[in-house]
């Protein structure tokens, strides 16, 4: 059984590899697409984020600025 396993794992690891060396353009492709996911999931979180925290900031200041200001 453990024969087995290893057989399979050498195959597995040994068949990757292989692939990636006769295909390289669509194993980098592939790799690419996956990056630019990721960076477009983090760049419309962190954009998300800084909207918020810029409407968060400015109900703030307005609040401190409508506490200062005299009242008629």
């Amino acid at each position: 059984m453990k024969n087995f396993i290893i057989v399979i794992l050498l195959v597995f690891v040994i068949g990757e590899n292989i692939y990636i060396y006769l295909y390289p353009e669509s194993f980098c492709q592939k790799v690419k697409e996956k990056g630019d996911v990721i960076l477009d999931t983090s760049s419309d979180l962190l954009e998300g984020l800084t909207s918020k925290t810029k409407d968060v900031v400015n109900s703030k200041i307005e609040e401190e600025i409508d506490s200062i200001m005299p009242t008629e």
